[in-house]
């Protein structure tokens, strides 16, 4: 076994530091099995970062994207390679993705709001606990955490006001997620109540006219 050192000086900085290298004789096989053990880890590397890439392009969740930047942050470090530059844009892609979640309406109506969670077209669900409020309905009952969310409340003394609605917030990412699900309890029920005086006119009148 050989021990060696070098002396360097910064030239900027004057500083100077050693470096230790020690080198062993290794036999033929020795050396053939440790390559080969190296080969096997870096493989498995690439194996995880290519699948982590292929999340990116398949994902469902939010978590997933969340446990994506995770793992490709703890590999970056770990490349030399042009591999360092696929992690470093898959975790930017996960950012991306994670900024352009928001909140779409799904045939909401009186009584009941409807939504889900959506990347593009892409339905995604979360684990993640939702805020809800109202500024005069009271919340009957949830049901979160599917592709479908929904939350059941009751509006029987809101007053008739536009600004009457029902809240939704998430927090994802460090980001801020919110919608207002407006409600407006006696313009439904006056349209209804419309409805079925018109009915009962039109009722009248085919009796008269028979």
């Amino acid at each position: 076994m050989t021990f060696t050192w070098e002396k360097i000086l910064h030239k900027k900085t004057k500083e100077e530091y050693f470096t230790y290298a020690v080198k062993y004789p290794f036999n033929q096989m020795e050396l053939m099995e440790l390559v080969a053990e190296f080969e096997r880890k870096d493989q498995a590397l690439t194996d995880h970062l290519n699948a982590l890439l292929e999340t990116i392009e398949n994902f469902n969740s939010i978590e997933e994207l969340e446990t994506c930047i995770s793992q490709l942050e703890k590999l970056v470090p770990l490349f030399i390679d042009e591999r360092k530059n696929h992690a470093q844009v898959g975790i930017e892609t996960c950012r991306g993705l994670l900024k352009s979640v928001y909140i779409a309406d799904v045939a909401s109506k009186p009584g009941w709001v409807a939504y889900s969670l959506k990347v593009g077209d892409r339905v995604v669900t979360t684990s993640k606990t939702a805020q809800i409020s109202s500024n005069c309905a009271d919340i009957v009952n949830k049901h979160l955490g599917e592709k479908v969310n929904r939350i059941e409340y009751d509006d029987t003394y809101c007053y008739d006001e536009p600004g009457n609605h029902v809240a939704v917030v998430y927090r994802i990412s460090g980001n801020m997620l919110k919608r207002n699900f407006l409600s407006m309890p006696m313009l439904v029920k006056c349209l209804s109540a419309c409805k079925a005086i018109f009915i009962c006119i039109l009722t009248k009148a085919k009796l008269v006219l028979t």
